[in-house]
């Protein structure tokens, strides 16, 4: 009886894992079984390429997630970052590598601030990540004077619209990062004691590993993605505006759920994580595709966040029976 126990748990924990992958491949035959014109390589591919930048914000989340916080400052690392990002390509005549350090050095520094505040502070992460998002709002505001900030460059056009072998750049960029990531997450010190600070924070602390470090680096790993995400949306469209996404911080944290990310923290993977954000973009692209006003595409969102909610309690009522 018990070895059957463990061979239905490990099937249950096998199917969550699979899942986000299932759902995107049932969700795509249904959208092109009602609209052939979906199907094709080249609305797959603008899928690809437009859903990347949300796919690393994404996983920024993921990270935080599984340590059991929240992180509220992604959609302000995109309109701040490319904002100083913009100030500095304009300055320098042009000069695309410093827009990239500009955006990485306003998502990780504000990741960094985020885990000081939580670790070392005591603030809880919706708190503290909710007062960064207002100040580096603020700061957005501070610096954009209201200007649009236009972009060119054969590097923009190759991060924002080039293609390999017919695939999005910005696509490989995020497979190419997706295995790193899971290399770190799955095969490294840092992320396993990133799963344990969300599965047993206590326990890890009794065995004398500093929480307080990893904790920063978690928020600031969260960052750089925001920042990695950011650079992509920038140059895919080839301007920057004093504006925050009201979609993607919404996006990333529902591809995280959608992708299987334990909302209590200790379990997500990188590649469903990477497929929820897939399955976003395909549910925006066939809505668009069927003229769904976009009031009814944020309900429609928000009906799929709460199913995906709806799979992970069910699943871990039955885990937790076995």
């Amino acid at each position: 009886m018990t070895n059957k126990k463990q061979l239905d748990f490990k099937l249950g924990d096998s199917v969550k894992k699979l899942l986000p992958l299932i759902m995107l491949l049932v969700i795509g035959a249904i959208i092109s079984a009602i609209q052939p014109a979906f199907a094709t390589w080249t609305n797959l591919t603008n899928i690809m390429m437009n859903y990347a930048g949300t796919a690393f914000v994404a996983l920024g989340a993921m990270m935080v997630i599984i340590t059991g916080g929240i992180d509220f400052t992604s959609a302000e690392v995109y309109s701040c970052g490319s904002v100083i990002g913009g100030i500095l390509y304009l300055r320098s005549g042009g000069q695309p590598i410093l827009l990239l350090l500009g955006c990485l050095m306003v998502g990780i520094g504000v990741g960094v601030v985020n885990g000081l505040l939580i670790a070392h502070l005591k603030f809880p992460s919706f708190i503290a990540t909710l007062a960064m998002q207002s100040l580096v709002h603020g700061l957005m505001l501070f610096f954009a004077e209201g200007q649009i900030i236009q972009l060119e460059g054969p590097v923009i056009e190759f991060l924002g619209k080039g293609r390999l072998l017919g695939i999005p750049v910005a696509f490989v960029m995020l497979i190419l990062f997706g295995i790193v990531l899971w290399f770190v997450m799955n095969r490294t010190r840092f992320g396993t004691y990133t799963y344990a600070l969300g599965g047993n924070a206590d326990a890890l602390a009794y065995t004398g590993v500093n929480l307080k470090k990893y904790t920063v680096l978690v928020y600031a790993a969260a960052g750089l993605c925001s920042a990695l995400g950011t650079i992509l949306i920038t140059c895919r469209m080839s301007a920057i505006y004093s504006s925050t996404s009201s979609t993607l911080l919404v996006d990333g944290i529902a591809s995280t759920v959608i992708g299987g990310t334990a909302t209590s923290g200790g379990k997500g993977t990188v590649f469903g994580t990477i497929a929820g954000a897939m399955i976003i973009g395909t549910i925006g692209a066939s809505m668009t595709i069927l003229s769904v006003p976009v009031k009814m595409q944020n309900v429609v969102k928000g009906l799929i966040i709460i199913a995906a909610l709806l799979v992970d309690v069910l699943i871990n009522r039955r885990n937790a029976r076995a």
